[in-house]
C-alpha cells in the first residue's frame, strides 16, 4: 500500500498542475492537497503507535474529503455547453461524500471508503483522459459550435 499511496499522491500532484492550466482550475488546489494527504497516509502507517495512528487518520480523512470534493469543484469548469457533465460531476461528488460519511459507525467501513473514493477516482481518471487529449487543456479551447470563453 505504501508504494500505491506514494505513486498516487505524486500523480495527483502532477495532475493538479494540469488542472491549474485547464478549465477545471478551481479544482487544482484540492487535487494538490489530496496528493499531499495521500503521501501523509503513506508515511504514517497504522498500528505502530497511538501518535502515528492519529496522524494516519487525519491524513486519510483529508484525503477522503478532498477526493470527494474534487468533482464538485471541477464541475464549474465544465459549464461551457456541457450541462450533463456539470450534473454528473456534482452527483459523483455528492455520492462520494455520502458514501465516505457512511463509512463511520458501522461494520462496512472499508466498503464505503472504497466506494466513495472509487467514485471520485473514476471521475479523476476520466478528467485525466480528457485533459491528455487536449479537450480541456486551456481556458480558451472551444468545441465546434461553442463560443470561446471570455
Amino acid at each position: 500500500m505504501f508504494v500505491v499511496f506514494v505513486a498516487y499522491g505524486l500523480l495527483m500532484l502532477v495532475g493538479s498542475m494540469a488542472l491549474r492550466r485547464s478549465r477545471l482550475r478551481a479544482a487544482w488546489p484540492l487535487a494538490a492537497l489530496n496528493g499531499l494527504a495521500l503521501l501523509g497516509v503513506a508515511v504514517t502507517p497504522i498500528h505502530h503507535s497511538g501518535w502515528l495512528d492519529a496522524r494516519h487518520g487525519n491524513a486519510a480523512l483529508l484525503s477522503y474529503f478532498t477526493i470527494a470534493a474534487l468533482p464538485v469543484f471541477g464541475a464549474t469548469g465544465l459549464a461551457a455547453g456541457r450541462r450533463w457533465a456539470v450534473i454528473a460531476s456534482v452527483v459523483v461528488g455528492a455520492a462520494s461524500l455520502a458514501s465516505l460519511a457512511m463509512a463511520y459507525g458501522n461494520d462496512y467501513v472499508g466498503w464505503f471508503q472504497r466506494t466513495g473514493a472509487g467514485l471520485s477516482n473514476v471521475w479523476t481518471l476520466a478528467v485525466a483522459v480528457v485533459l491528455f487529449t487536449g479537450r480541456l487543456a486551456t481556458p480558451a479551447a472551444t468545441e465546434p459550435g461553442e463560443a470561446p470563453d471570455p
